[in-house]
């Protein structure tokens, strides 16, 4: 049984954690906004509690809807993205291996149902969050604007990586601030 006092949340004791669970279980949609302001504020820092929640997480991930299943797999997959590295003792991935075995399970069968875009790559990221697998949990938004700002290897300048559906490009100043040079992809040459 779980100790909720002694535990942490963003806003201090982590005592109200099970009754925030209760009514995120009720009303995810309505609710998940309140829960991540308190487990995961930003979607970057995750607390003891945190961490401690993610039992009862895989618990309303089994048994809710698919509208539920949706909710939990953001907020327990933002939590894990947050963990210490598998490699560090007392890793919350492996202190809570269990209920990340069955998250991991209910995500990668959604992931293979899913069709749009945007929940393709919320999935995605959740499920690598749930492997430990660090960075790419959580580089892949890009994904979804279709853009990237990233240093050049060789020179170090910042450059915008742009991938759309109509114009592929990169260029080296915010192209949505003022019209700019814009250079063609081109495939990597080895």
């Amino acid at each position: 049984m779980t100790d909720w006092s002694i535990l942490t949340d963003a806003c201090g004791s982590a005592e109200h954690v099970p009754g925030l669970l209760d009514r995120f279980e009720a009303d995810p949609s309505g609710v998940w906004s309140e829960l991540m302001d308190h487990l995961c504020p930003q979607l970057d820092t995750a607390f003891s509690a945190s961490f401690a929640a993610l039992p009862r997480l895989a618990e309303i991930a089994t048994v809710g809807s698919p509208e539920t299943l949706d909710w939990v797999l953001l907020a327990a997959g933002a939590i894990a993205s947050c963990s210490p590295a598998l490699s560090e003792s007392n890793s919350p991935l492996t202190v809570f291996s269990a209920p990340i075995a069955v998250l991991h399970e209910l995500t990668d069968r959604r992931l293979s149902r899913t069709a749009d875009a945007e929940d393709y790559v919320n999935l995605l990221q959740a499920l690598l969050s749930f492997e430990g697998v660090e960075i790419w949990d959580r580089s892949l938004d890009g994904l979804q604007s279709g853009e990237y700002e990233v240093g050049c290897p060789c020179c170090g300048v910042n450059m915008f990586v742009v991938i759309g559906q109509d114009d592929s490009f990169c260029c080296t100043d915010d192209y949505a601030l003022s019209e700019v040079q814009k250079s063609p992809l081109q495939p990597a040459r080895t």
